[in-house]
């Protein structure tokens, strides 16, 4: 991994080699380094906000879901949030499993990713994923998601101090 990364960014003397650099990260990824299979996944997956272009490989979702889960079950807290969103919205083929869904964010969340964060807070407060609606369970997520500088959560926590009720507009 140590090796993809100084030939991506063209450290420890190596001269930047972005190809070379994938190569070193998909042997990373079979030797089971969780970073590196989570950004195999992230690679194949391109339906993320990432910008892996420089490594333009077919999107492949079967992919994409094998290194997700590699790297999701050495407790890499993006993959398994991505793999949240991927049983909420029946992705990757996957049938849509709200209970998965929810357990693989719920790690993620744990993990400290900020965005699962937000994602249970948004559960929470409209009863999603098979959840009662919980607006203090909401507000706990949505300010673990803002303390993590999640912008969305931010604004919500933002509003929620400015107008001093939850989501309640400001009166006059």
């Amino acid at each position: 991994y140590a090796i993809g990364n100084a030939y991506e960014f063209g450290k420890l003397g190596l001269e930047k080699n972005e190809e070379t650099a994938f190569q070193y990260y998909q042997k990373a990824a079979d030797g089971g380094h969780k970073d590196a299979q989570c950004l195999i996944g992230i690679v194949y997956d391109q339906n993320v906000v990432y910008d892996f272009g420089k490594w333009r490989k077919e999107k492949d979702g079967a992919k994409a879901l094998e290194y997700y889960q590699k790297a999701a079950g050495g407790g890499d807290a993006y993959a398994q949030m991505r793999l949240g969103d991927a049983y909420k919205d029946g992705l990757f083929g996957l049938e849509v499993d709200e209970v998965a869904a929810f357990e693989y964010y719920k790690k993620a969340a744990d993990g400290g990713d900020e965005c699962a964060q937000y994602r249970l807070g948004k559960a929470y407060e409209n009863g999603e994923l098979g959840l009662e609606k919980n607006e203090e369970t909401a507000f706990q997520y949505y300010q673990k998601a803002a303390d993590g500088g999640h912008n969305h959560a931010q604004c919500l926590i933002g509003r929620a101090y400015d107008f001093g009720k939850w989501r309640k507009e400001k009166d006059g």
